[in-house]
């Protein structure tokens, strides 16, 4: 992290750092600066964790949240944990939706309309999801949509490739 922060800015320049079950990983104290600053040197974060609890237990409340918030693009997919299920359902956002209730009675027909903010995405929904499905919220102003994470039709040359 500080070899890449310490390059001119490149926005054209990617780094990966991947870095899976990031809460039972050491505390990594410039992970902040990676996550605030990295972006215009080219860095390119993908972080893996199973429970909110964890990342608050190792970087505090705060440092938690702080960490949460400044990544941009969610690959949610199954978390039977249900504090996290709910982060998450939280943090996929909201939509309101119209109401409209129709009644009659003697006197006639009336209708009402009202607005309900329910979830985009419920708490029940992220815990009940299959083996690679998700949901996928990018940053900027792009609809939550569900998703299914592929798996290669050829793992041996992908792994070829890779190595």
């Amino acid at each position: 992290i500080s070899s890449l922060l310490s390059l001119p800015p490149d926005q054209n320049r990617r780094v990966v750092f991947g870095l899976d079950e990031f809460a039972t990983l050491p505390k990594i104290q410039s992970v902040h600066d990676l996550l605030s600053k990295g972006r215009k040197y080219g860095s390119v974060p993908l972080l893996g964790l199973q429970t909110i609890a964890q990342v608050r237990a190792k970087y505090g409340q705060h440092g938690a949240q702080t960490i949460l918030s400044t990544l941009g693009t969610w690959l949610t997919l199954r978390t039977p944990d249900h504090e996290t299920a709910n982060y998450l359902s939280s943090f996929l956002g909201q939509e309101e939706r119209k109401r409209i209730t129709e009644s009659e009675s003697q006197s006639g027909s009336s209708s009402s309309e009202s607005i309900q903010t329910t979830p985009i995405v419920m708490a029940s929904e992220l815990q009940m999801l299959k083996d690679r499905e998700g949901f996928l919220s990018l940053a900027g102003s792009f609809p939550v949509c569900k998703t299914e994470v592929p798996l290669p039709q050829n793992s041996t040359k992908a792994a070829e490739a890779f190595q």
